[in-house]
């Protein structure tokens, strides 16, 4: 079962995210992680990690397509190269 981490990126690594990855995409990223707090309603204290972003790799080919199958898991079939 895998694992989503928040990442967060800034600047040109964040348009190129925006621009090349979807959702279901595979990177590899390079970063620093960060643990940040806020105050829920009930005024405890929330803390959460995340990476912070400062350099990515794709891991899989630039076009690729993707069926559905009846339990809504994804199967990828990749066709291309990378946008780079």
């Amino acid at each position: 079962m895998p694992d989503f981490i928040v990442c967060e990126a800034w600047g040109h690594t964040a348009e190129i995210l925006d621009k090349y990855v979807k959702k279901g995409h595979m990177i590899g990223v390079v970063g620093r992680i960060r643990v940040d707090s806020y105050e829920d309603k009930d005024g405890k204290r929330q803390y959460f990690t995340k990476v912070v972003v400062e350099d990515l790799e794709f891991l899989e080919k630039k076009e690729k397509t993707e069926k559905t199958d009846d339990q809504g898991f994804h199967e990828i079939d990749n066709n291309g190269d990378l946008p780079f």
